[in-house]
């Protein structure tokens, strides 16, 4: 009753799931819902209670709309049988009886009804409602409801939305005048009453669902999947995005030694940082583009990343540039760089998977494989030059690759079994004690420094993802389907934890306190979205207490 300030629960209504609210002004309050729930707020009594209204009957009420506190529809979905079967209910006497409403063949599950308001003296009454793909026309449900009176529910047809997406929600300012919004970012707008529609353009468009959609003196929000809100001013103005989660995949996850200060990269454009330990994510300054696929952290102020399209960007402490484009055509896939002076980038270009930085420039490096994809890589640092440096890297065919001299050579050895395994991530404590983590569930272990591997037993069948140690007995790693699995003896035994998700985990990253213990763990990864929805954002999930 204070516009927000204070929200206080008026009334509970236990099991059920209620979707929609119609207010016709303060005296004049309802909402449905699931099994063709209606309830109705009295506000007679005292204390104002709410009036069950519902139907006999499993119908998903989807929206009400009230035209005025006698006259309403709801839209009903018959949600047992697929497709959806939508009907279309009407009342004249506040829902004491109710009439079915003739549709057109083919229309998609009902989302959203809207009516231009009933002035006196009446004249006629105008509403639209949209949802799903029609199953004949294959296009986005846009119907048109038109009575000369209150005395009938009048006539439904069918207009071209001339998209080929699920809508959500349509407005209306005037008879012609009209927008509505769906799946994959859709924004239509008609300025001849719905015998036309046109996709509108905006500035960074997200892929989301938008599924409301109101309006205010020509000023108008949409907002949507992943928390993204779509503004426009009034007239001619734009529809710009002006707020919303990352929208795309994370695939790796770094973090500098304070701890404070990390970085999380995906497709589509994305490295997010944060200065705060996590506590808030945003993009990180600088320009870069392209799939992000592997990030290093070597301080606050230098820090690599590389992309499926041969890119290495360099973060100076101030901004993201790009430091080279490798040449050929290919895929880089993870980064490591044990100090600041060099590094180590793989993945598949031409016959080459392996590429060293030195301290300067980016070279090519002799692989023991010219037919494999190297997905991660990791060294132990040893003194300058980095000849002394041990290192090992993994990929396809099951191949791994170690060097004990900074790559000068790499020998390469098949671990894994036939059929061969695809390792994702390698990693070491010290210069014995080493995991890789693979398809199926695989994880290896090897206790002298890789010349020789042993199987470990996982627990699980998912794709591992990534793995991390943060001693020779504590580690964990992470893969699909949210899958964290942990071991506090090195491996000999590997229990599930709880991520609280079945999003596909991509990266792990730990912080140890000044007493060397872990403190932080971080992983992230993908959101998963029902089967044809786009991709929500980028998941981050953060745990204190080692994954308990």
């Amino acid at each position: 009753g204070d516009g927000g300030a204070t929200w206080t629960v008026e009334e509970n209504q236990v099991g059920k799931t209620l979707h929609s609210l119609s207010i016709v002004g303060a005296e004049n309050v309802w909402a449905v819902g699931d099994n063709r729930t209606i309830v109705y707020r009295d506000n007679t009594s005292t204390p104002i209670s709410w009036v069950d209204k519902s139907l006999p009957g499993t119908d998903q009420f989807k929206h009400i709309f009230m035209n005025d506190a006698n006259h309403g529809w709801i839209i009903s979905n018959d949600i047992s049988v697929s497709p959806t079967v939508p009907t279309l209910l009407w009342t004249s006497d506040s829902w004491q009886t109710v009439q079915a409403v003739s549709l057109p063949p083919g229309v998609g599950a009902l989302s959203s009804i809207f009516f231009l308001p009933v002035t006196a003296p009446v004249s006629s009454i105008d509403g639209w409602a949209v949802g799903d793909v029609d199953t004949g026309t294959g296009e986005g449900t846009i119907l048109y409801i038109h009575s000369d009176d209150l005395l009938s529910p009048g006539t439904v047809t069918k207009q071209t939305s001339g998209v080929l997406t699920d809508l959500s929600d349509i407005y209306f300012s005037d008879l012609n005048s009209g927008w509505a919004v769906g799946k994959n970012g859709t924004i239509l707008f008609t300025s001849n009453g719905g015998t036309t529609w046109t996709p509108t353009t905006y500035s960074l468009p997200p892929l989301q669902r938008l599924e409301a959609l109101a309006f205010n003196n020509g000023v108008g929000v949409t907002v949507g999947q992943g928390g993204v809100v779509v503004a426009k001013g009034g007239g001619v103005a734009p529809w710009v995005t002006i707020s919303g989660a990352p929208r795309d995949n994370l695939n790796a996850i770094a973090f500098a030694p304070d701890g404070l200060n990390g970085w999380a990269v995906g497709e589509a454009n994305t490295i997010l940082n944060t200065s705060n330990g996590g506590i808030s994510w945003g993009p990180a300054p600088g320009t870069y583009a392209g799939i992000f696929n592997g990030v290093s952290a070597i301080t606050a102020s230098d820090v690599w990343a590389v992309t499926s399209g041969k890119q290495i960007y360099h973060y100076n402490g101030s901004v993201w540039s790009l430091n080279t484009t490798l040449s050929g055509s290919g895929i880089l896939k993870g980064v490591y760089f044990p100090n600041a002076t060099y590094g180590w980038a793989v993945g598949k270009i031409g016959t080459n998977e392996v590429f060293y930085y030195n301290g300067s420039s980016w070279t090519s490096q002799g692989f023991c494989s010219t037919t494999t994809t190297m997905n991660s890589v990791y060294f132990i640092d040893g003194a300058t030059p980095p000849t002394d440096s041990m290192g090992w890297a993994v990929g396809t065919g099951g191949t791994i690759g170690r060097t004990t001299n900074g790559g000068a050579p790499w020998t390469c050895q098949a671990v894994g079994g036939n059929p061969a395994v695809t390792w994702n991530s390698v990693y070491f404590v010290d210069a014995s004690n080493g995991w890789v983590v693979g398809n199926s569930g695989k994880i290896y272990h090897t206790s002298n420094g890789g010349v020789n591997w042993s199987s470990q037993t996982s627990h699980t069948t998912a794709t591992l993802y990534n793995v991390r140690f943060s001693d020779t007995n504590t580690g964990w790693a992470v893969g699909s389907g949210g899958v964290v699995v942990f071991t506090t003896d090195g491996g000999s035994t590997w229990t599930s934890q709880m991520s609280g998700t079945s999003q596909d985990l991509k990266g792990i990253a730990f912080f140890k306190d000044i007493n060397n213990i872990v403190k932080d763990v971080w992983t992230v990864g993908s959101k998963l979205v029902p089967s044809g929805d786009p991709p929500l954002g980028g998941a981050i999930l953060h745990t204190t207490t080692g994954g308990n």
